[in-house]
């Protein structure tokens, strides 16, 4: 994708940078070894990923399926209610780094018309650290109907802005190859290649 072929540009102008700089051969070729294992581990990771979401897609439509002929069988139309774990909701405080995983999961309040304005504030409040950054921007505005969108809009900004997260995890991805490189494969692969992944997997869901 454009943001992969970004993080290779960067790698190619730290290779162009100890080029240019007085730095040892073992340490060059450190780096060029390291940016061709993390291509390479990268290239598999999208190739796992890939095949995962094809694995995944006959599956998913076979379980609606089956809630469905459960829904037609038990009970006559009778609706059925499970007991579901209560959610342990995710607060923020303001690091970038938690803006994907806390909006994912308050976004349901954020989209949910049958809540008031005032009420998506409230819970908009409770949703972020005390003392934090985040619930500062929030409690800065007052708790009125207008005053939702406004703190929404103030986080997003500060927080959820695509170029922001972009960079943050692109410096995590390139943390990575650095400290591959420093460890010279201390780290188990397999423990590699599940951050990468994830990094990757947070890249494409902007």
């Amino acid at each position: 994708t454009g943001r992969l072929d970004s993080l290779r540009l960067v790698d190619q102008n730290i290779q162009e940078a100890l080029l240019d700089g007085d730095v040892s051969d073992d340490i060059l070729e450190a780096e060029l070894v390291g940016a061709n294992e993390y291509d390479r581990a990268v290239l598999e990771v999208q190739l796992l990923a890939e095949a995962r979401k094809e694995r995944e897609k006959p599956k998913s439509e076979g379980s609606a399926s089956l809630v469905s002929a459960h829904s037609m069988l038990v009970g006559g139309g009778v609706h059925t209610r499970y007991q579901l774990p209560k959610i342990e909701w995710v607060k923020f405080g303001g690091d970038v780094k938690d803006w994907l995983r806390f909006w994912s999961q308050f976004e349901i309040v954020h989209e949910d018309e049958s809540l008031k304005p005032q009420q998506k504030y409230h819970y908009l409040v409770q949703a972020t650290i005390p003392g934090s950054r985040a619930r500062e921007i929030v409690e800065s505005f007052p708790p009125t109907k207008e005053s939702y969108a406004k703190a929404v809009a103030s986080l997003q900004s500060r927080f959820g802005r695509e170029d922001l997260l972009v960079e943050h995890y692109q410096r995590e991805l390139l943390k990575l190859v650095v400290q591959n490189i420093v460890q010279k494969g201390k780290v188990p692969l397999s423990q590699v290649y599940d951050k990468i992944e994830t990094q990757i997997n947070n890249l494409e869901t902007l």
